[in-house]
């Protein structure tokens, strides 16, 4: 995204920018349910490979270079228990959070097509779905590594850590979906702002975190750009592009036509 090291004085939680955009209930619907479906993979696949497309388009466009490999971090709820680990959480609740880089390598790419042929988005697809199953036990044991192993902390901390951050919060219910809102997020996207922490503490400088109603099939992808990352990743080519590269057809289900309108309006906030 740039070379300028990230600079804590200014790169902070309390001067980021916010981006919510909510996406159409028909758009919603294929990344949720058919594109999974016909592709055998998770949510969470798609919407990484619509996020690693959208970025090396930017980079591409931008002429930061025309490699197709994205480094981020990716946050999940840290619930998963690794295999052969006797381990009940059953009497827990809340995210315990896990966070792992992952390279994502989309291969050759045909600018021309992917976003609108479907053969060609599904070797994308692909190949982010098979790196996603790679990662041991989906990345729990990371942090262990990278903080309290002796062995492994020191030549870990030796890397560049990734400049994006992705956290797909997955299906709850949404104000005014539900008989009660009590417990519920807001409507309008702001959940994916208020979720945040210290004002002074940020370690990418661009997040995405998305989220889908429980009832209403529309999803909320918010895009939080911080000092001097918050230019580039504002274009709108770079987030009307996300959503385009995860509503294309699978070639499996040729009767699902390509996206038929651009997301509603985003609305865009300073902290």
């Amino acid at each position: 995204m740039t070379a300028q090291p990230r600079d804590p004085a200014v790169d902070t939680m309390g001067t980021q920018d916010a981006l919510a955009l909510t996406l159409t209930e028909q758009v919603t619907e294929r990344l949720l349910t058919t594109v999974p479906t016909a592709a055998r993979c998770g949510v969470e696949d798609v919407l990484l490979t619509a996020f690693a497309l959208a970025v090396s388009d930017w980079r591409r466009r931008s002429g930061l270079g025309a490699g197709t490999a994205v480094l981020v971090d990716v946050e999940r709820h840290g619930r998963q228990i690794p295999e052969g680990v006797d381990l009940d959480i059953s009497r827990t609740v809340g995210w315990f959070t896990s966070l792992a880089p992952v390279r994502l390598d989309l291969g050759p790419v045909s600018w021309g097509r992917v976003f609108t042929d479907s053969a060609a988005l599904h070797k994308a697809l692909a190949r982010v779905k098979e790196t996603l199953r790679e990662m041991p036990d989906e990345g729990i044991g990371f942090g262990l590594l990278r903080h309290l192993n002796p062995r492994t902390r020191e030549e870990l901390a030796g890397f560049d850590p990734p400049q994006f951050g992705f956290n797909y919060l997955g299906r709850a219910a949404v104000a005014g979906d539900a008989d009660t809102d009590d417990w519920s997020m807001s409507a309008d996207g702001d959940v994916l702002r208020e979720l945040g922490g210290d004002p002074d503490m940020l370690r990418h400088r661009t997040r995405c975190r998305s989220t889908s109603s429980s009832r209403t099939p529309r999803t909320a992808r918010g895009w939080s750009p911080t000092g001097r990352g918050r230019d580039a990743c504002w274009t709108p080519a770079t987030y009307a592009d996300w959503p385009t590269a995860g509503s294309v057809r699978s070639p499996r289900s040729p009767s699902t036509r390509a996206s038929s309108g651009p997301p509603t309006s985003p609305r865009r906030t300073c902290h």
